[in-house]
């Protein structure tokens, strides 16, 4: 599924854990490294009142082109709107949360391009 979406989104991953963290599971999410173009851990977040945040500017991308999956909107401070809340996957093999999601993905994706938006 992530090589398909691969196809229609630039996919990157922007954790709440540290950079070494993510490297380390980056094998199992994506192991010939040709689906994700990127990986941002609690090094590139912003801290804020206490707490890291997400601050989507620094992809330097327009925002309306990016997406969020995340178990937490809270973690995005500034641009929430973006955010898609999912639950937090939890190694269960049934969880199709993902998967149930694609249709809507897809369709933003068409929407978008027929709207003339660029992709990058």
């Amino acid at each position: 599924m992530l090589r398909h979406l691969s196809q229609l989104y630039e996919i990157v991953i922007f954790s709440d854990d540290d950079y070494n963290t993510i490297m380390n599971i980056m094998p199992f999410v994506d192991p010939r490294m040709m689906i994700v173009v990127g990986a941002f851990g609690r090094e590139s977040m912003v801290l804020s009142n206490g707490g890291y945040y997400k601050d989507l500017s620094y992809l330097n991308r327009e925002m309306r082109n990016i997406v969020v999956l995340d178990k937490s909107a809270d973690k995005v401070l500034k641009q929430k709107r973006n955010v898609i809340k999912l639950p937090e996957f939890k190694g269960d093999e049934t969880d199709k949360e993902l998967i149930e999601l694609l249709p809507l993905l897809e369709r933003n994706f068409t929407f978008r391009l027929r709207l003339g938006f660029s992709l990058s």
